[in-house]
């Protein structure tokens, strides 16, 4: 068994090396080879001159190194080469049909299909200067030129194998591309969703650390703290679940609490209802996420969330701190594309103010 194991591998070994990697046909280019035995057989049964035979055999010899050489390259002047050894050998032999057939039926493997159609233009020329100059019989004739008929059908059956690749490969993208984009926006919804509770509750654990509390107000922050804990942890998990749609209120009030464990004043203008499911999703997103950098990074005493309406819907976060993204994160990244998904458009400016403006059609009843 070992034995027979090891042979398989140096098998599959030379195979690959000689037909290459990319072969699509297996073991089928060896039974292609069929057809040489038509071109050697005469050349050990009928009687010719030792020099004769021997230039023929290695004719035959070189067309099946350019045979291989042509599986692994697929190069148009490796064909072009097994047509001009066919062609010479015509005049001596009868047999040098065969080589011109590999050569018409390898036309259609070349890569650029311009360069097939040239090799059949060769392979025409080729085939009339036989026909015109050498007596050959009726039969061999019509196989001769039944060959370049062969190649053609080659070419469209290869053409179609490559359609048929190529639009494999496409619906193969279509589908790795969206299982792509789930990721990102999954992505995007957890980043979105745990940043900014985590966010409280490490500032939550901070105040506790430092500040100088009494008893009560000591057990209200660990008691509000848990409770967010806990609200985080059913929120991701409905959030893989595909069950969470985060409202607007709520991101408000879990960015009040926020904002009041770091000393920051929350101010909010204008009305957030009748606004589309996805809309309401979106800025609601948008909200937590421009809120949660305010916190994190701007040094700000006031955030301001202002919402107006008039031919769009305008949603502007602003803080007095300072600071500006220099390069959009995951979470600002991931905000630009949802709202740009629904025809939005969103602006970071200096004092690390976003604007996001959305067309009012979208909101259904607006």
């Amino acid at each position: 068994m070992p034995l027979l194991s090891g042979l398989t591998q140096q098998g599959q070994r030379l195979h690959q090396w000689l037909l290459g990697p990319n072969n699509q046909y297996d073991w089928l280019p060896y039974l292609w080879l069929s057809y040489m035995a038509v071109y050697f057989a005469p050349l050990f049964i009928y009687p010719m001159p030792t020099w004769q035979r021997t230039l023929l055999i290695i004719a035959g010899i070189l067309v099946l190194a350019l045979y291989f050489a042509s599986q692994r390259l697929a190069n148009a002047w490796l064909v072009a080469a097994m047509l001009g050894i066919g062609t010479a050998v015509c005049f001596i032999y009868a047999g040098g049909v065969v080589l011109m057939f590999y050569g018409a039926s390898m036309a259609a493997f070349v890569t650029h299909k311009r360069h097939s159609y040239y090799l059949f233009g060769l392979y025409s020329l080729c085939a009339a200067v036989v026909t015109a100059m050498v007596s050959l019989p009726p039969f061999v004739l019509f196989v001769l030129w039944t060959a370049l008929l062969w190649g053609i059908g080659n070419l469209v059956h290869r053409r179609n194998d490559l359609k048929n690749l190529s639009l494999k490969l496409s619906q193969a993208e279509a589908q790795a591309i969206a299982r792509l984009q789930e990721r990102e926006r999954i992505r995007g919804d957890i980043h979105d969703l745990l940043g900014q509770s985590l966010t409280t509750i490490s500032l939550n654990m901070q105040v506790l650390a430092r500040a100088e509390l009494d008893a009560a107000s000591k057990q209200q922050l660990i008691q509000q703290t848990d409770q967010l804990a806990k609200q985080c942890l059913q929120d991701a998990r409905n959030t893989l679940h595909n069950n969470y749609q985060a409202s607007i209120e709520e991101v408000l009030a879990s960015s009040r609490i926020a904002c009041l464990a770091r000393g920051i004043e929350l101010r909010v203008s204008g009305q957030f209802d009748d606004l589309s499911e996805k809309q309401s999703h979106a800025l609601a997103q948008a909200l937590r996420e421009s809120i949660t950098n305010s916190i994190k990074h701007s040094q700000a005493s006031q955030i301001i969330v202002q919402l107006r309406r008039h031919k769009q819907i305008e949603l502007r976060i602003a803080d007095n701190g300072g600071g500006h993204p220099a390069q959009l994160g995951t979470g600002l990244t991931g905000l630009k594309a949802r709202i740009e998904q629904l025809g939005g458009v969103v602006e970071f400016s200096q004092g690390w103010t976003t604007l996001i403006c959305m067309p009012v059609n979208e909101a259904g009843d607006l």
